[in-house]
């Protein structure tokens, strides 16, 4: 499953997340999912999502801000 159609990984779909653009509150674009996923592997290494997350309003990591993304819960 792909971020970049539905919003959703398969872990996210069992949790019942889905990621959105923050500013039009609809499904990411191809160049979202793809920026998330590389600055998600910074996030990763580096545990600076961690880091930025918890000091952020909205609770975004680094790939979010830098997508415009934010992760919403569909429960």
């Amino acid at each position: 499953m792909n971020e970049a159609f539905t919003g959703q990984t398969f872990g996210k779909m069992i949790l019942g997340l889905k990621v959105i653009n923050k500013t039009s509150k609809k499904d990411i674009s191809g160049i979202q999912s793809f920026l998330r996923f590389g600055f998600g592997v910074f996030d990763f290494m580096f545990l600076a999502g961690l880091l930025v997350a918890s000091t952020n309003k909205n609770k975004q990591r680094i790939e979010d801000l830098v997508a415009d993304s934010i992760v919403i819960d569909l429960n």
